[in-house]
């Protein structure tokens, strides 16, 4: 069984750095998006009534709610991903079907599991990533060399959308297109051109990314951008993918340049490959959340907890055009109605209108501010 949903931190065990060197944002793509990481032997691999027991011949580092994924087993129920449940040095136990074979035989190892896109064209320090096949595909193209339009080594890298390409510097339907944004939009990887490891977040499914990363310490608050299948109200929607980053072409003024948690009508820095018409190219997208309440996700809006039943209040977040909305709801993003309502990477589980599910909470920015996004780390989003 795959699982859709996903994430991944600079926290983990063996998670990829990322750092003001050229080629460091390719590298983390790499492992979240197609490799996998923090690979272990496995010794034993048991079940009994449908739990598994998965020992390793060292320690591994996985933890609760990441997702795995075991290979090399004779039986095929065991080549599969798996949700780690509980997790102690050096075993972790997660579901399994009652009836699956046991012990696990043939020489097995595990990994953290990739989201499953894939990476058909790459150059140097540039690459261009693919969405799984039952989502709107078009291309994501990195280009991490910090070249254009100056010369800050490693600092940040360009990405744009493309609706089809046939190598790493050629396509069609560019998003934004070169009229929108000469250079593409930015991600930034550090304020300083050195082998500094920065905090980063990475959420996803097979059709969406959502990264957050912090480019200067001292701020200690997260950047947001995305890329993806928005999951569109149109059926048939071709070309519903949308991209996030930052406009600037130099190093930004961190993090107050990126608004990735204004949910306001803002539509600075969101592109979308089309109209839901299916005709012309790139148009600006909007979104919008509960601006009722708060304008950003996670900064102002209403006491935390809610006084009235005690709990976390969170909404949907739009993405727009100017002729309507196109998604309702951003698939598995949700706006906090209170400011920073849990510390980073916490989690809440069976919320009452989400139940059975686990919501974690992301910290952004808004401005010079900490600012926080939730997540469905349960799924699936669609």
């Amino acid at each position: 069984m795959t699982i859709a949903v996903k994430r991944y931190t600079s926290t983990m065990t063996g998670a990829p750095s990322l750092t003001g060197t050229v080629g460091s944002l390719i590298t983390l793509l790499d492992a979240c998006l197609k490799d996998g990481f923090n690979t272990k032997e496995v010794s034993t691999a048991e079940q009994t009534a449908g739990v598994a027991t998965v020992t390793t011949s060292g320690a591994h580092g996985y933890a609760v709610n990441d997702v795995v994924v075991i290979s090399g087993a004779n039986e095929s129920a065991w080549n599969n991903e798996f949700r780690v449940l509980t997790a102690a040095t050096n075993s972790f136990t997660c579901a399994i079907a009652a009836t699956t074979n046991s012990p696990a035989t043939g020489t097995l190892s595990v990994k953290i599991a990739p989201l499953g896109w894939t990476k058909p064209f790459s150059g140097t320090d540039k690459a261009a990533y693919l969405p799984q096949a039952q989502y709107v595909q078009c291309y994501l193209r990195v280009q991490d060399d910090a070249s254009t339009p100056t010369s800050a080594n490693g600092r940040w890298a360009k990405v744009r959308g493309y609706e089809s390409m046939s190598d790493v510097d050629t396509g069609e339907g560019l998003f934004p297109t070169a009229a929108q944004r000469a250079n593409g939009l930015s991600v930034v990887k550090s304020s300083s051109s050195d082998a500094t490891a920065r905090a980063w977040w990475l959420v996803g499914d097979g059709g969406i990314i959502y990264f957050g990363s912090i480019g200067v310490s001292s701020w200690n608050f997260y950047s947001g951008h995305l890329f993806g299948d928005i999951n569109s109200l149109k059926s048939g929607d071709a070309y519903s993918s949308a991209i996030h980053g930052f406009t600037t072409d130099t190093a930004p003024n961190w993090p107050s340049d990126n608004d990735f948690a204004d949910v306001n009508g803002s539509s600075t820095g969101l592109y979308l490959a089309r109209s839901y018409t299916q005709l012309g190219g790139s148009i600006a997208g909007i979104r919008q959340g509960a601006t009722i309440w708060s304008t950003s996700m996670g900064y102002g809006g209403l006491t935390y907890p809610h006084p009235p039943n005690n709990g976390l209040l969170f909404a949907e977040v739009a993405i727009a055009e100017s002729t309507g909305v196109r998604s309702f709801a951003l698939p598995g993003l949700y706006q906090p109605l209170h400011t920073t309502p849990l510390a980073h990477l916490e989690t809440v589980t069976d919320v009452p209108s989400l139940p059975g599910r686990t919501l974690q909470a992301f910290d952004l920015s808004v401005s010079i501010y900490r600012a926080q996004c939730l997540f469905d780390i349960t799924g699936p989003w669609r």
